[in-house]
């Protein structure tokens, strides 16, 4: 489900002067995740084992690394979403003794008909460590792009590690269940009011007499209506203009998602 919130621009173009008024700021919000994984499969493939996991859906697959089972997922929130923390629960452990090391992901290579052998060596700093790899459940990053709309939004990619292997003693542990909480704000409708105002030539003031809520802008030497929707539309804002005994009135919303919660399978 979706709620939308709004803001009023009120633009007297006659004067030198606009008053903004915000109607509702935006809320913090969150995301929860939560993904469930089968007990681990084990083959021996010559001097090496292979680890697989109904429940994934990609592989950890970097050279001279352990090739593990991972789950990888995008999520598209709005343009301009600030990421405030990203926590992780895992339950149902389980923790295996292995016969073999785990494989390594082969080096790169040109194939040609002379040399098509992949050759695997380990990574020493992974494999001789005493410690689990990777070394959390969970890794993320974010960037800003275009959807398959050509919309601005922010994607938070995340990397679950359902399975953590520790070479020195040859053993894993697993998580069969894991629960993953994101908590994100997207940019306060002043901070984009005021991008909006730098780049349509406005000066952005806020009137401290007159409380935290209404804003100016004195108006310059451009064609304020024109630019103003212009940047709106970059941000995928919806916007409407109706004329008042005041000037005219823009009406501008911008969709928030609403709490979800995603299953994986």
């Amino acid at each position: 489900m979706k709620y939308w919130p709004y803001f009023i621009l009120c633009l007297l173009l006659t004067s030198s002067v606009t008053t903004v008024g915000i109607a509702k700021e935006a809320h913090n919000n969150q995301k929860i995740l939560q993904l469930t994984f089968s007990e681990p499969t084990i083959t021996t493939n010559g001097e090496f084992v292979e680890i697989d996991m109904e429940g994934t859906n990609a592989r950890l697959y970097h050279a001279r690394q352990p090739v593990l089972p991972v789950y990888t997922t995008t999520m598209s929130l709005p343009f301009g979403t600030k990421i405030l923390g990203i926590s992780c629960e895992t339950y149902d452990i389980v923790t295996e003794q292995l016969p073999l090391k785990i494989n390594p992901a082969p080096d790169p290579i040109i194939s040609n008909e002379h040399s098509k052998v992949l050759i695997q060596k380990m990574d020493k700093k992974i494999y001789h460590t005493d410690e689990f790899f990777p070394d959390s459940w969970i890794s993320y990053h974010t960037g800003a792009g275009l959807n398959d709309k050509n919309e601005h939004k922010t994607f938070l990619t995340i990397r679950i590690y359902p399975v953590r292997y520790n070479s020195v003693i040859d053993t894993i542990i697993c998580a069969k269940k894991i629960s993953i909480t994101i908590d994100y704000k997207e940019t306060p409708l002043e901070e984009v009011l005021y991008d909006i105002s730098q780049k349509a030539g406005l000066n952005y003031v806020i009137l401290p007499e007159l409380g935290k809520t209404p804003i100016t802008a004195l108006m310059k030497d451009v064609p304020a209506k024109k630019a103003l929707e212009i940047i709106l539309r970059a941000y995928h804002l919806s916007f409407a203009w109706t004329a008042t005994a005041y000037g005219d009135q823009l009406q501008v919303r911008r969709e928030i998602l609403k709490h979800t919660s995603e299953e994986g399978k």
